[in-house]
Formats: structure tokens, C-alpha cells, sequence
């Protein structure tokens, strides 16, 4: 993850933005590859502070770590000699909707990703960042306030419903949570949508 993104960054000539975050919600979805569910928050953490340490190495710096799952030692990441990227870190923004997820966007991150959320559930969480980041001694504007959600335009919010159910993935989801979560219908209905969002303290909105 740390070298391809940087090498990511080496492509695109300019500093990269990612999201990273803990995973769903589905136990088996772990347990298929020997992982705990209950142990994604931790992994998660250790994977962005490998991640962040490697990126601020000095190219051909050895650097080590310690933790509870990860553990190397003067280790370099080669970036390949001449496509070694030199310009400004990847910003890293953080998704989850629990206390933990919002933890671990003061913390590590420069942004606040969540996915599957509605404007109250996000103007909530901006408050609870706010919080966090006075606990912290952070300035709680150094945070993007980012949004993830699809926009389906149609004629109604019921006609974006059933095109929305015709994409795999969604032929069981509950009505009422695509309206939710999603900016659904004319146009206007769209933007009415989005702006909520941007009313509860979003300055990004990722379709």
C-alpha cells in the first residue's frame, strides 16, 4: 500500500489523496481470510501508522517498527531509484461512523471520509470531531469534511429507487436507507440532497 501509492504519486506528477478504513460490517467476510472482525480497528491503525512512517522516510532511509501485529526493522522502501517520488505526502482521510473511526481521524488523518451516512448522522459526528480535536489539541480546521454517497438523477425518487435496484448489490437493500443515504431523483431533488450535506458541515462530496 505505502509504495504503490507513493508510486501512485510518481505518475500523477502531484500529492494523492486516499481513503482508508477498517472494512464492513460482515464477521465472515473476515473470518474467510483468518481475520477477527473485532480486531479491524487495530489492524487498521497499525497499517496507517506503517503506512505514514514509510512515506516520511527519507528515500533510502532504513526505519523500523514495533507494534502488535506489525514488526520489521531497518527496513527501505525502494521507490525505484528515478521514479522516486519527491513531492508532498499523501493526504490520508479516514471513513468509519463509530467513536473509534472518529478517534482515528484526529489522530492520523487529514480528513473524515464516512460512507453510508445521512446529514444528521454527519452533522453528529462533525460536532463529536469537534470535541475530539479540543481533547487532542488539534485545530479541528485542518480536517476536511468529506462525504461519500452515489447521485442517481431520474424524473422521481422512486424511479432512481428502481434503477438503483436493478445494480447488483443493492436488489435487497432497504427503500428507505437508498433514500437515506443517497441523492436521489430530479435533479434538484440531487442537489436539495447533496446540500444537506453540505449544511451539516461537509466541504466534499465523493460520487
Amino acid at each position: 500500500l505505502a509504495k504503490g501509492v507513493l508510486t501512485a504519486a510518481w505518475a500523477a506528477g502531484r500529492q494523492l489523496t486516499i481513503g482508508i478504513g477498517p472494512g464492513g460490517d460482515v464477521a465472515a467476510e473476515f473470518e474467510v481470510v483468518g481475520n477477527d472482525i473485532k480486531l479491524r480497528g487495530a489492524w487498521t491503525n497499525e497499517a496507517i501508522e506503517v503506512a505514514q512512517l514509510l512515506w516520511n522516510a527519507e528515500p533510502g532511509t532504513a526505519v523500523s517498527y514495533e507494534g502488535r501485529f506489525v514488526k520489521f526493522h531497518d527496513v527501505v522502501m525502494d521507490q525505484g531509484g528515478n521514479h522516486t517520488y519527491r513531492g508532498p505526502r499523501p493526504r490520508l482521510w479516514v471513513g468509519g461512523r463509530s467513536e473509534a473511526a472518529l478517534q482515528r481521524a484526529v489522530k492520523y488523518s487529514s480528513g473524515y471520509l464516512p460512507y453510508l451516512i445521512d446529514p444528521k448522522q454527519l452533522k453528529d459526528r462533525v460536532n463529536r470531531l469537534k470535541e475530539i480535536c479540543q481533547e487532542q489539541k488539534r485545530n479541528f480546521r485542518e480536517l476536511t469534511i468529506a462525504v461519500t454517497t452515489f447521485m442517481v438523477p431520474a424524473d422521481t425518487i422512486e424511479a432512481a429507487v428502481d434503477l438503483m435496484r436493478e445494480v447488483r448489490g443493492f436488489q435487497n437493500v432497504d427503500q428507505d436507507r437508498l433514500k437515506r443515504y443517497y441523492a436521489l431523483g430530479s435533479v434538484q431533488q440531487c442537489v436539495d440532497k447533496l446540500a444537506e450535506y453540505v449544511e451539516a458541515g461537509a466541504t466534499t462530496v465523493v460520487l
